[in-house]
C-alpha cells in the first residue's frame, strides 16, 4: 500500500505513533492546556515524533516520484490526484500529511479489531474450527490478497467483530437541513455526534445483539437490511477511505494467526477505554497453543 517494508524499522514507526497520538489525546481531554508556544517536554516529544513520521513519509513519496512503478497504489493515486474543480495536484506537504493519517488509522484501529475477534474466537471453539477449516482449504502457501474472494466466514467474524466493538465508536456530521430526531428539532448547521456502539447493538435494529453471530453477515442474512444500521466505518461520501484496505489486512491476518494457533480466551468480558478511539481497557488474557 505504501510501498515501502516497514519489517525491520517497525519500532521506528510505532514509537513515534505512541509519541504523537499520547499527545493529541491527553491535549484533547485536559480542560487547560499550556499555550501552544511553550516547550513544554512532551510538546518537544511530540514535535520530534511528528518530524520522524514525516521523514518516513516523504522517503516512501520521493522513491514514488522518482519510480512511477513501484508498488505502491495509495502513494501513486495521491500523486495522480487532481482537484476536479481547481484542477490543481496535492502538493508534497499534502500528500506526506495523508499518508501520516493512513499510518495513525491503521495502527490502534486494527490492532483493535484483530485482538476482539481473536477473543471472541477464544470464546467460540466451534467458531474458531470454521475459520481454521475454511484457511486451511487454501494450503500452507502464504496468503495474498487474492485469497480474500475465499476467506468468506472469516470476513464475517470481522464483520461481527466490528459491529460488537467498532474502534471509531462515535461519529459526527453536520446537519444540512432542519431535522427532527426523538420530537427534537435539530437545525440546520448543528454538528451531531452519534454513537456507532449503540446502534449496532441496539436491539430493535438487532436481533439477540449482545450474542456473537457472524452469521448475521452472510450473504443470505444481509439481504434487506437497512444501510444505515451498521456503520463501522461511518457511510456516505465521507465514509473512511481505508475501509476495504483495512478489511483486506485484517482479514489476512485474522487468516494467519487462527491457521497456526489455537486460542483459549481466560476471561468472559473484555474490558474497553475510550480515550480518543475504543481500544481494550486492559491485558486480554489468553492461552495459545501451535495447530
Amino acid at each position: 500500500m505504501l510501498g515501502l517494508d516497514l519489517g525491520e524499522r517497525a519500532d521506528a514507526v510505532a514509537e513515534p505513533l505512541r509519541v504523537a497520538t499520547s499527545y493529541a489525546v491527553g491535549r484533547a481531554l485536559r480542560p487547560l492546556r499550556a499555550p501552544s508556544w511553550m516547550p513544554t517536554p512532551a510538546r518537544r516529544r511530540a514535535r520530534a515524533a511528528v518530524a520522524t513520521l514525516r521523514e518516513l513519509a516523504d522517503e516512501v513519496l520521493q522513491a514514488c516520484r522518482a519510480d512511477p512503478s513501484r508498488d505502491a497504489p495509495l502513494v501513486q493515486a495521491l500523486i495522480a490526484g487532481i482537484d476536479p474543480v481547481t484542477g490543481k495536484s496535492l502538493s508534497d506537504d499534502e500528500i506526506r500529511d495523508e499518508l501520516i493519517i493512513f499510518l495513525f488509522a491503521g495502527n490502534d484501529n486494527l490492532a483493535m479489531t484483530l485482538t476482539y475477534a481473536l477473543w471472541a474466537l477464544g470464546r467460540h471453539c466451534e467458531l474458531q474450527d470454521r475459520v481454521a477449516a475454511e484457511v486451511a482449504d487454501l494450503g500452507d502457501r502464504q496468503l495474498i490478497p487474492d485469497d480474500v474472494a475465499r476467506l468468506g466466514y472469516t470476513f464475517q467474524v470481522l464483520q461481527e467483530a466490528l459491529r460488537l466493538c467498532p474502534p471509531a465508536a462515535t461519529g459526527t456530521r453536520m446537519a444540512t437541513r432542519d431535522v427532527e430526531v426523538a420530537g427534537y428539532r435539530v437545525q440546520a448547521g448543528t454538528m451531531l455526534a452519534f454513537g456507532r456502539l449503540s446502534v449496532q447493538r441496539d436491539p430493535t435494529l438487532w436481533d439477540d445483539p449482545l450474542t456473537f453471530d457472524p452469521d448475521r453477515f452472510s450473504p443470505g442474512n444481509c439481504e434487506g437490511r437497512d444501510r444505515w444500521q451498521y456503520l463501522p466505518f461511518g457511510g456516505g461520501p465521507r465514509t473512511c477511505i481505508a475501509d476495504h484496505f483495512a478489511m483486506l489486512e485484517v482479514t489476512l491476518a485474522l487468516a494467519t494467526i487462527i491457521r497456526r494457533a489455537e486460542i483459549c480466551s481466560l476471561a468472559d468480558d473484555f474490558p474497553l477505554a475510550v480515550p480518543i478511539t475504543m481500544v481494550a481497557g486492559g491485558p486480554i488474557w489468553a492461552r495459545v497453543r501451535l495447530r
